[in-house]
């Protein structure tokens, strides 16, 4: 069924976000928000002129993308309607992108870091001395060093991404062996907790990446998955790849996420703190995966249906430079050590105990 473009126009006409519809590759109607985001009425240019490929390349609706349009970080809301693809981008306010300065990380880190080391030596304490409830205060106590850790991490990488600072060092190697890495270091974690975790590799990938970075943004979309899968459920990180793109996809069975969330779903340091049961997070998870795939001038796609689960990939262009072919030595700190700090927003205090550890 082919629908009246100038319908579709009017329909849209009034919203305040840009709109643009799309037909076999060309634009047929932008709405006048649309129009001024681009500067002109760009009706029968090529979607691909604004459009990243990687956006484009998705062919399952509805779903939300992160890119740079217009030189600014914009949220793309995607859905079909009979012949016709709809784009919506949602520019956050100028304020919500301006990064938090954290002076004092490196003295925050190194509390965490204290710490932690004090929570080892409480914990060895109650292992001589057999006290059960000593070595409860230790675990919570490397728990909340671990949350701390990693807020700060995760707010301090942000503002580096932001400012063009953070070290971006691709290598041409394995992404096989990154992403089968990652999920072995989690596999026990998830099966304590009653979730099924596998690795589903469709193809070897070879690709110039940074193995630190991904690691982490990899940790950061199993962390969103695990929080919100409950125990019976099931994750699987797939990796896929043809000749022009690959991608790494988190996908789970769990709660899903509440269509009300997902359009500011990459925003940052507008979410408050959030204090229950024990758990602490800021929600800056998704955005530090977003802005990890960005550096990689990659996107990150989401589609999600409340008790349907969630499936969130990483996209992206698919280049392997031979002068970056260099020997990989291996994560830079033990991936036990990130995995316990990267995920422990999820995990519990019982996780970091004696008995847990052995």
């Amino acid at each position: 069924m082919k629908i009246d473009t100038p319908s579709i126009g009017q329909l849209f006409s009034l919203s305040r976000d840009p709109v643009v519809c799309e037909r076999n590759g060309l634009i047929v109607s932008m709405n006048p928000s649309a129009v001024t985001l681009f500067g002109s009425d760009l009706t029968r240019h090529l979607i691909s002129e604004i459009v990243p490929e990687t956006v484009l390349s998705v062919r399952e609706y509805p779903f939300i993308a992160s890119a740079v349009i217009e030189g600014k970080t914009a949220t793309i809301s995607c859905t079909s309607f009979a012949d016709l693809r709809l784009f919506s981008f949602i520019i956050p306010d100028l304020g919500e992108e301006k990064p938090v300065q954290l002076p004092f990380s490196v003295y925050i880190r190194e509390l965490a870091n204290t710490i932690k080391v004090t929570s080892g030596q409480i914990m060895h304490q109650s292992e001589r001395y057999h006290d059960e409830k000593m070595d409860r205060y230790a675990a919570i106590m490397l728990h909340n060093s671990s949350k701390l850790k990693r807020l700060v991490s995760n707010y301090s990488l942000l503002t580096a991404c932001m400012s063009n600072t953070q070290p971006f060092q691709p290598i041409t190697v394995s992404v096989n062996q990154i992403c089968a890495a990652v999920v072995e270091a989690v596999f026990d974690l998830a099966q304590a907790h009653g979730i099924k975790l596998e690795f589903v590799p469709e193809t070897e990938v070879l690709a110039s990446v940074d193995p630190e970075l991904c690691r982490v943004m990899l940790l950061n979309l199993l962390s969103n998955s695990l929080i919100n899968t409950p125990s019976g459920g099931k994750i699987q990180l797939i990796l896929r790849a043809n000749t022009t793109q690959f991608s790494i996809t988190v996908a789970d069975n769990g709660n899903g996420i509440p269509p009300e969330e997902l359009s500011g779903i990459f925003s940052r340091y507008n979410k408050p703190v959030v204090l229950d049961s024990g758990q602490i997070s800021a929600g800056l998870g998704l955005a530090v995966a977003e802005q990890i795939a960005r550096l990689h001038n990659g996107t990150i796609i989401i589609q999600s249906a409340p008790g349907k689960g969630s499936t969130i990939a990483a996209r992206f262009t698919r280049k392997s430079d031979t002068t970056l072919m260099v020997p990989w030595s291996g994560y830079g700190t033990t991936l036990t050590d990130s995995v316990m700090t990267e995920l422990s927003t999820w995990l519990t205090w019982k996780d970091y105990s004696r008995d847990s550890a052995d």
